[in-house]
Parts: structure tokens; sequence; C-alpha cells
């Protein structure tokens, strides 16, 4: 996110009362703040926007009634995992999760945002909301509920603000929340009625930023229930959703814990919740574990040296494109995709290969192996601002990193040498890094 957003809404937090903001009891102000952070990254926020997808309305009612029907069925269970198909992974075409493999006997698994046509492990016995959803949505439009009221002080004021620092609009966002309020009530009311014919104690999601995980969050913590947001990324300072200013008291749609993948993350977590009664655990990351512990090493194997470049959701560097031309021999370049950049892949490879780079940089593998092992095997690991350099962190590897938000962001890790900071993006210096790391 770019420095000036995050600075602003920094300053909206020290010197306003977004804390207060309320949607009917609703805690707001964390909703809000995630759609400014998702629109600031240019990202469609369809699965909020337009929850149901356009097709065949039997079909849709029909996929519904199926689902809910597995709803009423589920009995008994304890815990819930709540998670968007983004944070899974493909392993012999199947998609499995990558951060927490649910005990079916005594747990439901729940996918929000689109489901995949990909075949799931244990498909079967997950939930999907979209496909869900329908009959909710319908009910909702025929027998609407009490509208809820949206209390925002000092809106004016802030609107004129943000508006003035970084061209959003506040109060577009609250129209957003305000058109969807009968798929936020079908949200809720999903998460009661999991709620009312089980024994849930803990609820466990990835992203907790995204507006299901929020609803789920904020009906768990009204009912006293273990609510745990699982680290599946960056999180440090240049990422707003982990970073709240002058937060004095608890929020109904903050998770309880934060699971972290390591000290430094934890700490940091610290340093602004603990007058909201939240509380962090240093949990690692299961999925480095899993894949370095039992994913077959014979996956990757070269010869060179190999230089792995995570992408973050923008186009190559041109400042990558010139250090990869000046790259000796003995380097391979693996380049790898945001987990949400797939659709990128066509127009990367076709400038890979306009500007004659093929033999020096590696995509398909670098794209189909689990990043884990790459990491495991590779040189030195470059990024912007990735959550991959904590990854990178914990499998003893070195990160370079070139953008001045990530370089503040993982600060800790350039002051124990094991990162550095190469935001002047100059092509030779990295390149003179890289072989001095060879001494």
């Amino acid at each position: 996110m770019k420095k000036e957003v995050i600075e602003t809404l920094t300053y909206i937090e020290k010197n306003h009362s977004v804390y207060e903001w309320k949607y009917g009891d609703i805690d707001l102000w964390p909703l809000v703040k995630s759609q400014i952070h998702s629109l600031n990254n240019s990202r469609k926020h369809s699965k909020n926007t337009k929850p149901i997808i356009q097709k065949n309305i039997l079909i849709l009612f029909i996929e519904s009634v199926y689902f809910f029907i597995k709803l009423l069925l589920i009995r008994k269970k304890e815990i819930i995992f709540l998670a968007a198909k983004t944070y899974r992974i493909a392993e012999n075409n199947i998609l499995k999760s990558k951060y927490f493999v649910p005990d079916f006997s005594n747990s439901i698994e729940i996918e929000y945002a689109k489901k995949s046509e990909s075949k799931y492990k244990d498909g079967n016995r997950i939930i999907f909301l979209d496909k869900l959803i329908f009959i909710f949505v319908l009910f909702f439009k025929i027998i609407p509920s009490k509208k809820r009221q949206i209390y925002t002080p000092d809106l004016d004021i802030i609107e004129k603000y943000i508006t003035t620092q970084n061209a959003l609009s506040i109060k577009n966002t609250l129209k957003n929340i305000e058109k969807n309020e009968n798929y936020i009530n079908s949200i809720i009311c999903i998460c009661k009625i999991l709620l009312y014919f089980n024994k849930i104690k803990t609820l466990n999601v990835l992203c907790y930023y995204n507006l299901e995980p929020f609803l789920f969050i904020y009906v768990c913590n009204k009912h006293n229930i273990k609510t745990i947001d699982y680290q599946h990324g960056g999180q440090g300072k240049s990422h707003p959703m982990y970073l709240f200013s002058n937060l004095k008291k608890p929020l109904n749609t903050l998770p309880k814990y934060f699971y972290t993948w390591d000290e430094i993350g934890k700490e940091h977590i610290n340093s602004w919740c603990r007058k909201a009664r939240i509380k962090t655990i240093n949990y690692g990351n299961s999925w480095i574990k899993h894949n370095t512990n039992f994913s077959d090493k014979n996956l990757l194997h070269s010869e060179k040296k190999i230089i792995i470049y995570t992408l973050q959701l923008e186009d190559i560097n041109q400042f990558i494109i010139d250090a990869i031309q000046l790259t000796p021999k003995e380097y391979i370049w693996y380049i790898r995709l945001h987990p949400r950049g797939n659709h990128m892949k066509s127009k990367l490879q076709e400038t890979i290969l306009n500007k004659a780079l093929s033999e020096k940089v590696e995509i398909e593998k670098a794209n189909s192996i689990p990043l884990p092992l790459i990491l495991e095997s590779c040189f030195v690991h470059i990024s912007s601002s990735s959550g991959s350099i904590t990854e990178a962190y914990l499998l003893g590897k070195k990160s370079i990193i070139i953008s001045s938000s990530g370089a503040k962001a993982y600060n800790e890790y350039i002051k124990t040498g094991d990162a550095f900071d190469l935001s002047s993006q100059n092509p030779q210096e990295l390149i003179n890094l890289i072989q001095s790391l060879n001494q």
C-alpha cells in the first residue's frame, strides 16, 4: 500500500473517533479500512459488491438448497475453519489448504469467495458460501430485516481530508456496505445457524479482513467464542489491517488472537493491540513445515544458483528486467506471481520473450513448485514487500528488499543482516550485492 495512504489512515485513527463507528452494533471502522486497503491496491472487490454469480436462477436455487441441507446436517462440531480458495494450493491437481488442515471429525471447513472448478481435497465436506448464499439473500429480499443505522461521527471532516490526500471516498464505501445489507444479513444468519446446531469453541480464519470473515468474527465474538487470524502473508507496518493506531478498546470485528509466523511479527502486533485485549502467539508457518518435511525434493533441481523474485500484484519492474540482463550465467531467475496474480502470467511470459531473457528466467517451475521448496533451495530472495520475506527468514535465506515500504516493514530483518535494503533500485548495485553474498 502507498506510504501516503497508510499515513492518512494513521492520522485519522489518532485524531478522530473512528473506533466509535457503528453499523447497527457492528464495529464498522475495520470494514471501512479494509475496503480502502482493497481499493487502493486496485483489486476488484467483487466478492463484496456482487456476491452472487450471475447464472441460471434455477441452478442457483438448487445448489443453494443442497448446501443448506448440508449446513443443517452438521452437528456437534467445535471448530470452524474459514478461508478462500486463494489460500489453497494444487497438489496432483487437487486443491488443499495451505495453512491449516481441518480434522473433520471435530470441525467444519467453510470457503468464501467464488468456488474453484478444480477438485478439492475432502470437497464433499466443505461448505461453499457462494453456493449456499442464494436462498438466504432471497429470503431477506422477500422479508427484509430491520435496517441497521450507521453511526459515523466526524465523517464529513474525515471525508474531506481523505479525499484531498488520497482521492478516496469513505462515503462511497459506506454506501456500498448499506447496499449489501441482505448479503451481510445472510452471512450472519449462516454463522448463527452453525453456532445453534453445534458446540463451536473456536473460529480459525485466514485473511480476517474480508467481509465474510469480518461477519463470522463479529457473531463469534458476541458469543464469546475464540476467534483466531492465522498469518497468511506480510503483515508488518506496511499492511494497514495489521496496524491500528490509538486503539484502546476491543472491536467486535477484530479477532481475539493473531497467530504469527515469527517473534518479530508477534511483537509488531503487540505494539498496538494490548489495550484492545487482543493476544498474539508465535505459531510458526505450518505450510513451510509441511513442504520442507514431506514434499518431493526432486521437484527442484537446478545446476545454476536460483534467484527467486516474488512479485506483488503489479507488472515486473523495469529495474528487474535490467538486472536480469546484467546477471552472470551461473544464476537463474525464478519469477513467482502473487497468489492472486495468475492472470498476469501470459503478459509476464511475453515480456520475458520480447526481452530475449528466456534462458535466464524460469516461470513455469517458479509458479508450480511450492514456494517453501524454492526458498529452501534458492541462493537469494528478492521482493518489494511480500510476506515471503518472512518465509525466507524462517528458512534461513536472505532477502533483498527493493521498495522503501518493504524496507520499513521488515526493518528488523535488515538490522540483523537477514535482509538488505535496495530500495534505490539500481540494477548494477543489485547484481553487485548478489555476487557479494558468494564471498
